[in-house]
């Protein structure tokens, strides 16, 4: 199942950035990235979505979010959700490949992309999470 998930996030590479989108291919967002594989392998229902967010980061609601739809873990595990500081808060996710990290990324290329792990990164990391299976 986990290399499931990463696949469904690799199909979506090159997606347009989208505040709030849920479409791959046509745009999405970090939070709707984690979403689809979830979606496509039937992990959550459909139906079962929050995007009533605005652009400003709230941490709080993000990590209840993102409980009631996922398993908090304590270690990095290839699969699993990055819940990761940008600036001041805890507002970005991404999806951990065992060597890299697949997110909709609203800087630099404005799109879903794949790239490598470093310390820029790890030393942001403020929560990590598993799917439900």
């Amino acid at each position: 199942m986990i290399d499931l998930i990463i696949e469904a996030a690799r199909e979506c590479k090159g997606t347009p950035f989208l505040h709030q989108g849920r479409r791959p291919g046509q745009g999405l967002d970090c939070a709707g990235l984690v979403r689809y594989p979830a979606v496509k392998l039937g992990l959550i229902d459909p139906d079962d979505d929050y995007i009533s967010y605005g652009r400003e980061p709230l941490p709080l609601k993000m990590k209840e979010q993102l409980e009631s739809r996922l398993d908090p873990i304590r270690k990095l595990e290839k699969g699993c959700v990055i819940w990761f500081t940008v600036v001041k808060h805890p507002q970005h996710v991404a999806i951990y490949t065992g060597s890299g990290i697949i997110h909709a990324v609203n800087f630099g290329p404005k799109k879903v992309v794949e790239h490598g792990i470093n310390s820029q990164w790890t030393d942001r990391i403020a929560g990590l999470y598993r799917y439900r299976f």
